[in-house]
């Protein structure tokens, strides 16, 4: 059962928009190099965990401090640089996570990823981190396979792409954020490339490529 996280951030909300954005774009750039063989999925490389950006207000830290005490008498782990770091943080976003983190190699990534992007934060949730500093998570999101170590662990086979065609209907400018979509047409993988900052727009068409 999927269950949620929260992460507060020292970013602006608008900053934390941008980031989660940034997120599944780096995260589908990973998913690229899979060959997925005969299938249409890859569950030994994790779930895209859905990440929302709340408009929730950051609380205080007594608030919180009184909200972790009963955890803390069980043993959750509770930093005090977490409650200092409270005051400083603007945005609000909720994880929620289908599997654990040692399960799910896309989860690991997609939250190296965020706390790239967003700068000292603070975490909560979880048996093992009830309240602790980003950096403090990614000490222990190290000790956990990523999404790239199970994508080369698995064997992606890029040289596999014997060919590449199509045209180039639209410009694509430096720092676009290219996405590609294809399906199974025949012996043939017909793709279609937009961007992000403009996805009405078909900027690679009449293309197909020829993986074997």
């Amino acid at each position: 059962m999927a269950s949620s996280w929260t992460i507060y951030a020292s970013a602006t909300t608008d900053a934390a928009l941008r980031a989660v954005d940034a997120m599944y774009a780096a995260l589908e750039e990973l998913y690229e190099k899979v060959d997925l063989g005969d299938g249409d999925s890859a569950p030994d490389l994790g779930f895209l965990p859905d990440v929302e950006v709340s408009r929730s207000p950051v609380p205080k830290a007594d608030a919180e401090r009184a909200a972790v005490a009963e955890s803390a008498k069980i043993g959750a782990r509770v930093e005090d640089a977490a409650f200092a770091r409270l005051s400083k943080c603007k945005s609000t976003l909720i994880v929620d996570r289908p599997t654990e983190l040692d399960e799910d190699p896309t989860l690991v990534s997609a939250l190296k990823i965020l706390f790239e992007m967003l700068g000292p934060s603070v975490f909560v949730g979880g048996d093992a981190h009830r309240l602790v500093t980003s950096e403090t998570l990614l000490a222990e999101l190290a000790k956990h396979r990523d999404l790239d170590a199970a994508i080369k662990a698995r064997g992606g086979k890029p040289e596999k792409l014997r060919e590449l065609r199509g045209q180039f209907r639209k410009p694509v400018w430096p720092g676009d954020t290219l996405i590609t979509r294809g399906w199974n047409e025949g012996d043939k993988l017909i793709v279609r490339t937009t961007t992000k900052e403009r996805p009405e727009e078909i900027a690679f068409t009449n293309s197909y490529a020829v993986v074997g």
